[in-house]
């Protein structure tokens, strides 16, 4: 078992992958938190790090439960 700080201080792991489903498209590598993501309709097709939308509380994402 990985100590937690040694994890988080290793962001090249956050995401583990292929970037497309299935990995039958291309291109054809494993994700990282740089790769954009167009989110749609669902933020007006903006296209955003898959990093910036990994934290439950930072970011046009955020949300807390209470």
């Amino acid at each position: 078992m990985l100590d937690p700080e040694v994890r988080a201080a290793n962001v090249s792991t956050a995401v583990n992958g292929p970037i497309t489903m299935y990995d039958l498209y291309e291109p054809h590598k494993n994700a990282t938190i740089f790769d954009l993501q167009n989110l749609g309709w669902v933020a007006e097709a903006q296209e955003v790090a898959l990093g910036e939308l990994m934290s439950t509380t930072e970011g046009m994402f955020c949300y807390v439960y209470e």
